[in-house]
């Protein structure tokens, strides 16, 4: 009686404050006299030790209330403020103690802003101080709260396995059992609630056959459309799709479920325990169903779910038939927690009705536990490609925690409950299972967005498993899934929302405050910039820059020039819009400029010079340049290097500085034309001037070499073994250097071996000296002598140039 008393006490009293802080509200301000009742009222609530959850729970709210004005009172005359600040900074610093004063007008001027800040900074600063003592007396209801609930688990009972207390337990069970038949028979017997039933026969009747049929008949249905998808080849959007469907397992059979219910209940013949006792079996009836689903997600024994767990078909449907359990006992211990809350419940009877279902719920979760655990072993273990059991490495770990954790409680949840610990025993087990059923949501959340994702994209299954967006949506989910993991874990709402509220404060430091509004703001309108910029590009790209007269390197340079300043703008645009003041970084960054110009010095300098290289364009993507002893073909451009496809089509990335401090031929830089050079050697008895004409001839007539200048033939020396000849010729395009130098080789063989002349190569004679040999015969002796068959004769030749290379077997030689 006391406690229903007091109880009505703070009923009363909330009431009155919660009106009191709805007329202070009307107010321009908060009304601080009545928040000084409040606090005071708060406070002698919060020194009485019998104060009820539920007041705390009220008195939490109003102060909430209270807060949530302070907050609003604490942006009063910003922008003023923030004017009459401005002013300020415009006079200039004050002068300093023992320095020459400002003048006059100055001083005065200043002296009235500094009052007129002060007065506008007062009704600031006094919500502020508000905001504070209502922050700090709700943090203590919190703390309140966290104790009693660590009270209440700790707190120890008679333990259900004394037999002592067994018939006392017994007694309690069976007179409830017959207060529910007692309910029942006496709504049987009112003539006026037989009648209501009997004239809801047709309704009954309907609702039964629809349940009949969605139970029955609907779901094979699904099922069998289910299975037809799945058996379909491995194609994009199969498994989202099956997905989808597959829900229509669950909410068919729900629905006919509950339409059982309702024709139970809408009998009136059941009374209130009866009615009860009907919803907890309804419950116990759909988490069958739902845990029979999401049991095939993950254990499908026909291996068409597409989920990584590994393990043998009969293994399967023993893991199937754990989850449903599991599943199914939730609503009962709901049902226990309920017939808990009745008044003058004996808590041994709750006892003996909870530890039974721990005792089931560990049994289950150790077995389930170490199926999971073998699951993870056996893709661990199994012969698929390497690649594809590292992709999945993190789900693989992640059920043998889970296997680990479920048998690891299901161990302690049982004796905690022997100790007479039952409201641990519980909490554990129940949360743990709560927390095990949303990883597993997530989970196949990740399967379903990553299906979705190659549907989307036109990639395969293997590629977006590959890919970086379903990972990041995945992360995402679970990141908002964190406030759920809270309330499995104990905490309340009311905690969640202050949490939020205290994150929308945001976090000082120094005169920067960063809050979740703020963050969201700056990736918002950066992202914003960033995909602009990225569309100004592409137009430029592909709309624009291919009308203009500019070459491939310039256009480059200038999309690549709109890239970097797009991006730096909207970083800039997207920090000022957020309300961060760069000024207050400026000390931060200078600090931190040291350190970073010494270990980013040529991260810096290659940034800078390919800035360089885009505006003064020594060399454009599609250039031929060699570099020290690199040549190939500029691919592109970036930051920090330049990627070069070497002629044997290998990637060299090359540092910027490089490219604008050190050596760089360029071989296409102004245009493609370029010289070659091929050098051939005849005999010495050969009639120069008709080597020359022939060698003439033969560079003009080849398509590519131009004739202005005209190819020139140069006799350059007279060799060891041969006349030696030079053929210098310009070609229209060098990249074709190599194929044209093989071409007039070719032709330079055939035109000699048609004229007869001789292209000589040394031969060497070795004598040996034999054991019988005269002292007249010094050792080994090699003489050198020079023969010149002619060139039909088949025997070997010299390369016709020092420079061929014909080894990749393309076109062009390179």
């Amino acid at each position: 009686m006391i406690a229903v008393s007091r109880i009505g006490v703070f009923a009363v009293l909330f009431a009155f404050l919660t009106a009191v802080a709805a007329w202070a509200q009307d107010e321009t301000g908060p009304n601080y006299t009545e928040w000084r009742s409040v606090a005071v009222a708060v406070d002698q609530g919060l020194a009485n030790p019998d104060i009820s959850n539920d007041d705390l729970q009220l008195l939490r709210a109003l102060l909430t209330d209270w807060r949530d004005q302070f907050l609003a009172a604490s942006d009063t005359n910003a922008a003023r403020i923030s004017t009459v600040e401005a002013q300020i900074a415009a006079l200039g610093p004050a002068p300093e103690d023992g320095a020459e004063p400002e003048p006059s007008e100055i001083a005065v001027r200043r002296s009235e802003l500094n009052a007129q800040l002060a007065e506008l900074q007062v009704p600031v600063r006094r919500a502020g101080e508000a905001l504070s003592e209502a922050n700090g007396l709700i943090s203590e209801i919190d703390t309140e709260f966290r104790t009693r609930q660590a009270q209440n688990l700790l707190t120890r009972g008679p333990t259900p396995l004394d037999p002592r207390v067994w018939p006392q337990i017994i007694t309690g069970i069976v007179a409830a059992v017959e207060d529910v038949f007692v309910e029942i028979s006496t709504s049987i017997a009112s003539q006026e609630r037989r009648q209501i039933a009997i004239d809801r026969i047709p309704l009954f009747l309907f609702l039964a056959a629809v349940a009949v049929f969605l139970i029955g008949r609907g779901r094979r249905f699904v099922e069998a459309n289910v299975r037809r998808l799945q058996s379909r080849d491995d194609r994009p959007g199969n498994f989202a799709a099956s997905f989808l469907l597959s829900l229509l397992q669950v909410i068919l059979p729900l629905l006919g479920i509950w339409a059982l219910a309702g024709v139970l209940l809408a009998s009136t013949l059941l009374g209130p325990r009866g009615n009860g006792l009907i919803l907890i079996v309804t419950l116990v009836a759909s988490t069958a169903f739902v845990g029979r689903w999401m049991a095939q997600k993950f254990f499908d024994s026909t291996g068409q779910s597409g989920v990584i767990l590994d393990l043998q078909p009969q293994q399967k449907v023993e893991a199937q038939t754990y989850v449903v359990l599991l599943w199914m006992i939730f609503p009962v211990f709901l049902g226990v927690a309920g017939f808990a809350a009745a008044p003058d419940t004996d808590p041994l009877i709750i006892g003996l009705l909870s530890y039974p279902l721990v005792l089931i719920s560990a049994l289950f979760s150790l077995r389930l536990g170490k199926l999971l655990i073998l699951s993870a072993r056996a893709d661990a273990m199994s012969d698929d490609d390497d690649e594809d059991i590292e992709r999945a490495r993190f789900l693989i770990n992640l059920a043998a925690w889970i296997g680990r954790l479920l048998r690891l409680v299901a161990i302690a949840a049982p004796i905690a409950g022997a100790f007479g610990y039952m409201n641990l025993a519980d909490a554990l087990m129940l949360r743990t299972l709560a927390a095990t059923v949303v990883v597993a949501l997530l989970t196949l959340l990740h399967f379903v967005l990553q299906d979705v994702y190659a549907l989307v994209s036109g990639k395969t299954r293997q590629q977006a498993a590959d890919a970086l967006a379903p990972v990041v949506l995945t992360l995402l989910l679970t990141l908002s899934s964190i406030p759920i993991f809270a309330l499995i874990l104990g905490a309340r709402w009311s905690d969640i929302a202050d949490f939020w509220v205290r994150a929308r404060q945001g976090l000082t430091l120094g005169d920067l405050t960063i809050s979740p509004t703020a963050i969201f703001v700056l990736l918002f309108v950066f992202g914003a910039g960033y995909f602009a910029t990225r569309f100004a590009q592409s137009t430029l790209r592909s709309v624009i820059l291919p009308k203009t007269k500019l070459d491939l390197g310039a256009r480059t340079a200038v999309v690549s020039g709109v890239g970097y300043v797009g991006v730096t703008l909207a970083a800039l645009v997207a920090v000022t819009t957020a309300g961060i003041n760069l000024s207050s970084l400026a000390i931060v960054a200078g600090a931190l400029s040291i350190g970073i110009g010494f270990g980013l010095r040529t991260i810096v300098e290659n940034f800078v010079s390919g800035i360089i290289l885009l505006v003064e364009r020594p060399v454009s993507e599609g250039d031929w340049i060699e570099v020290g002893t690199n040549m190939g073909i500029v691919k592109d451009i970036s930051v920090r290097a330049t990627r070069v496809e070497t002629f044997d089509r290998r990637d060299v990335i090359i540092p910027n500085a490089d490219l604008v401090s050190g050596t760089v031929t360029n071989w296409t830089r102004t245009n493609n034309a370029g010289r070659i050079i091929v050098k051939v050697g005849v005999s010495y008895d050969s009639d120069s001037r008709q080597v020359e004409q022939i060698l003439r001839e033969i560079a003009e007539a080849h398509p590519l070499v131009v004739l202005n200048p005209a190819p020139a033939v140069f006799f350059r020396s007279f060799g060891d073994n041969a006349l030696e000849f030079e053929v210098r010729c310009i070609l229209r395009d060098i990249n074709f250097m190599l194929g044209v130098e093989s071409e007039i080789s070719h032709e330079i063989l055939r035109r000699f071996r048609e004229e007869r002349i001789n292209i000589p190569f040394p031969q060497r004679d070795v004598w040996l000296r034999r054991p019988g040999d005269t002292d007249d015969v010094k050792g080994a002796q090699m003489t050198e002598t020079f023969t010149a068959p002619t060139v039909g004769t088949g025997d070997a030749m010299p390369p016709m140039s020092e420079d061929f290379d014909g080894a990749d077997g393309d076109g062009d030689g390179r």
